[in-house]
This record gives C-alpha cells, structure tokens and sequence, in this order.
C-alpha cells in the first residue's frame, strides 16, 4: 500500500507541468491599513503629478527644442566646413594651374 502511494506521488510529480513547487497562500492583510496608507500618500502622489505635468514637462520640451537647434546647428557647420575645404582645394588647384600656365608664357615669349 505505501508503495503504491509513493509510486502515484512519484507520478504526480513527473506529470507536473512545470518544475515550480506549489503556489501557497499569502498572509492575511490588513484592509484598514491598505485604505489609510492611500489617504495618507494620495496628497502627495497627486502634487507630484501636477509637478511633472506643469513643471516638469514644458522644461523637457524647452530642452529637446534647444537640443534640436544645436544638432541642426552642427550638421549646417559640418557642410560649411566641407563646402570651404572643396573650395580651399580648388583654389589651391587653379593657383597652381595659373603658376603653371604662367611659366609656360614666359618661356613661349622668350
């Protein structure tokens, strides 16, 4: 008979569906202590609120604005210093074609 019970244990226990032991039940709580514990914090929950939305948020906006600006500042910078480093170049390039052509004058007049 035992081992009959422990050979249907043993088999439940492979069975199981998952490897978790057993859900047990939770201590009682203390309802009046719940409800005072909201009255007591609600006051404050609702002044952070208020805080985050008036406060907080519109700065945040101001913020991701200004961050905005500057990216868009730096990307502009970014294409002017590559415009005026093509420029550079190619003032140097026609500079050394002037000088070159230059010379070739002075010899063809000699």
């Amino acid at each position: 008979m035992m081992r009959m019970m422990r050979m249907m244990v043993v088999e439940i226990r492979m069975n199981k569906k998952t490897n978790f032991p057993d859900l047990e039940r939770l201590p009682n709580t203390n309802f009046w202590k719940h409800l005072f514990n909201y009255w007591w914090n609600r006051p404050r929950v609702f002044v952070e609120d208020i805080h985050e939305k008036y406060i907080l948020k519109p700065k945040e906006k101001i913020e991701k604005i200004e961050l905005n600006r500057i990216i868009n500042e730096t990307k502009l910078l970014n294409q002017m210093t590559k415009l005026i480093t093509n420029e550079i170049e190619l003032l140097t390039k026609t500079t050394k074609l002037e000088l070159k052509l230059s010379k070739i004058k002075k010899n063809s007049t000699k």
